[in-house]
């Protein structure tokens, strides 16, 4: 007769244990795994990047140009006095960019043109989430950014034709590009292993930065050089480039390792066992109660609407306020400030300042790549693209609301003071909604993100 020998509870424990982290370390990636040099996430990773560098140049095309677009001399301004506005160089064009333009635009018609991109803009962002998590958001963003890339090459024709059908384009630019975002998130929950996530993912959405520093000089100086009257051509040129990027999205990527023809073995296996959780709640029903209430998702979307407002502050008026304050040349302008916003009211006409005080705001917002933009995934991998959906068509709404209120505040009296109370606001919402994120956020997995028997309620 065999004895059979039992494990004492605490041993057993033990093993348990033991067997927990052989498994976690499983997982890890080690120095001698043969994982490559350059793998197909990381042709995603760069068409992504590319991607965003492009929907962001379309996106701020618009703010450089309506500069050259405006006929300046046509619009009434209330008596501005030598202390409220910086003197020109004698001699000298400081702007870059023809003031006589086709267009008898005042500040208020300006923001109301620059905010139509984002009512749609916010539409489609919850159902992009989710159908992006559901279907997949490869072709969700392919064709969303080649829609926007068709209106883009339209915005020309649609703005010489009438005011309003050109507001219409800007719409439906932004129903094309507002999938963009929540798609991408879905994309990066079935593709980054969690040691890789906040890598990935802040090398993805830096194209952002990247699309609009390259953006603000080159849109300058096609507005200069440009045919079709100079600045048509700047929509020309992104909307092409545009098309050019899905043509080649499209064959080469996929929306998930299984589902990709090209991708090695040993790469999908790397990557499907480190999200095998993550992919089998895929699709479980989104716990709306349990994300309403969590505290993590409040915080970050906290951070994401003042991120929104300080940044499309400057994003869609930086361009006006550099060349009709500042009289700046507008092809030096190659930087996308977000923070520094006080310092940028009070420095009065000192452009070497105004130089120095955005290039330090493009090192301090960079950090928000790996932050809090990171932190969708982070939160609830299961359901990023919903909860950036949601939390981004709430920050959006600052996409006209910022275009808006700074029209109003400065329409017919564009000096330093009005101009300050533009920068003091936006530096307000941003510290208010920092702090918010700072006390509350989390960068872990929370508990209702784990389970798939919660129900949505």
């Amino acid at each position: 007769m065999v004895q059979q020998t039992s494990i004492p509870v605490t041993e057993q424990h033990e093993v348990d244990e033991n067997e927990t982290v052989n498994e976690k370390l499983r997982l890890v990636p080690h120095d001698d795994e043969d994982q490559g040099c350059w793998g197909t996430r990381h042709t995603l990773v760069l068409l992504g990047f590319l991607g965003f560098a492009n929907v962001y140049a379309m996106r701020v095309n618009l703010s450089v140009t309506i500069v050259a677009m405006v006929n300046q001399s046509a619009i009434p301004h209330i008596n501005q006095t030598a202390v409220d506005i910086c003197p020109e160089t004698p001699g000298e064009s400081q702007s870059g960019i023809v003031k006589d333009g086709e267009f008898a635009w005042d500040e208020y018609k300006q923001g109301i043109i620059l905010g139509s991109f984002f009512w749609g803009y916010v539409l489609t962002q919850i159902p992009g989430g989710r159908l992006a998590e559901l279907f997949g958001g490869r072709k969700l963003l392919g064709y969303g950014i080649l829609s926007t890339s068709i209106f883009t090459l339209l915005t020309p024709f649609a703005a010489r034709a009438s005011d309003t059908l050109l507001i219409f384009c800007r719409v439906l630019m932004g129903l094309g590009e507002g999938v963009t975002f929540p798609a991408m998130y879905a994309m990066l929950a079935e593709w980054a292993p969690p040691w890789e996530r906040s890598k990935m993912a802040a090398f993805v959405f830096t194209g952002a930065q990247f699309g609009t520093v390259i953006t603000l000089p080159l849109s300058g100086i096609l507005c200069e050089h440009g045919f079709d009257g100079g600045w048509p051509t700047v929509f020309y040129v992104f909307g092409t480039l545009g098309i050019v990027w899905f043509a080649v999205w499209m064959p080469l990527t996929a929306d998930s390792p299984s589902r990709h023809l090209k991708i090695s073995k040993e790469e999908k296996d790397y990557i499907c066992s480190s999200l095998k959780d993550s992919i089998k709640r895929k699709s479980a029903p989104v716990p709306w109660r349990c994300m309403f209430r969590s505290k993590a998702c409040w915080a970050v979307g906290a951070a994401n609407v003042g991120h929104a407002w300080g940044f499309y502050t400057l994003l869609t008026e930086l361009p006006s306020y550099m060349d009709n304050i500042l009289h700046f040349n507008m092809k030096q302008v190659n930087t996308d400030p977000r923070w520094a916003l006080i310092g940028a009211g009070f420095i009065g006409c000192d452009t070497v300042a105004a130089v120095i005080l955005l290039t330090l705001a493009v090192g301090l917002s960079g950090a928000s790549y790996s932050a809090f933009q990171v932190n969708f995934v982070e939160i609830a991998p299961p359901y990023a693209g919903t909860l950036f959906g949601i939390t981004n068509a709430v920050a959006n709404l600052c996409g006209f609301m910022a275009p808006y209120a700074v029209g109003v505040l400065v329409k017919g009296n564009q000096t330093l003071g009005q101009w300050r109370l533009v920068f003091l606001i936006a530096a307000g919402v941003y510290f208010v909604s920092n702090t918010i994120f700072l006390m509350f956020g989390s960068s872990k997995v929370q508990p209702w993100a784990e389970c798939e028997d919660l129900g949505p309620f």
